[in-house]
């Protein structure tokens, strides 16, 4: 009966040994967020191109119900629910501002208010909101609020104030809400595809650095001691 000869003692197994990767699966995730982050970019950039935000972007007034000479009078037909009113006019704001402050985007005396219902005088409040927006034509700065308890004809009248302020717009707070969420929407998928694809290139940058340095230490570390007699005594 035939016997397999025995490993010598001290010579290596012919048994393959599995390499193991560091940072594989870093790696992975790291691409991973970055297909994410590519498509919710390429979304959102995709959403510039509609053609109904490019009017909001280039006349946000286009999102409000109707517009009256200031100083002046007016009678417009509105729903009921709430309303803002906006000062319209050039350089209502500091040039180059992303979001003035209360102080600096009112740097004009606003005019005063009056609105009158289908059951007498309306309560025209302060919204407690600073909203200012830079348009193409011309800046809008949020003013009053008041609400149209039901369906009618509402006489708003505009008095004095600032010769720059030349129109009051008036627009319905749900609908300019959902005006600001088709600009907001796009920017948000920027923005949050951008700091994905970050900590996405992040992982991937440390499974490399793992990579790099498994890799070194093979090739730099000492040799492994041999188990057994060696064969020299």
């Amino acid at each position: 009966m035939s016997m397999s000869s025995p490993v010598p003692s001290g010579m290596p197994s012919s048994t393959p040994v599995r390499k193991r990767r560091p940072g594989r699966w870093l790696a992975v995730v790291g691409l991973a967020l970055w297909v994410i982050a590519g498509t919710m970019i390429g979304f959102g950039i995709a959403r510039f191109d509609a053609g109904e935000f490019t009017d909001l972007v280039e006349d946000p007034a286009s999102a409000l119900n109707e517009r009256i000479p200031s100083p002046g009078k007016q009678t417009v037909n509105l729903d009921s629910g709430k309303y803002w009113v906006f000062a319209m006019g050039d350089r209502l704001r500091p040039a180059g501002s992303d979001v003035a402050s209360d102080t600096a985007a009112r740097n004009f005396t606003p005019p005063q208010l009056t609105v009158r219902g289908p059951d007498g005088p309306v309560a025209v409040n302060d919204p407690n909101a600073n909203v200012s927006i830079g348009g193409t034509n011309s800046d809008m700065v949020l003013l009053y609020e008041f609400r149209a308890e039901r369906d009618g004809r509402y006489a708003l009248t505009s008095d004095g104030g600032s010769a720059r302020v030349t129109e009051l717009g008036v627009g319905d707070t749900d609908e300019l809400w959902d005006s600001a969420k088709q600009i907001l929407g796009p920017v948000a998928l920027i923005v949050v595809g951008g700091l994905i694809g970050v900590l996405g290139g992040i992982l991937l940058l440390v499974a490399a650095i793992l990579w790099i340095t498994s890799r070194s230490g093979k090739d730099t570390g000492p040799s492994q001691a041999v188990d057994g007699t060696s064969p020299f005594g």
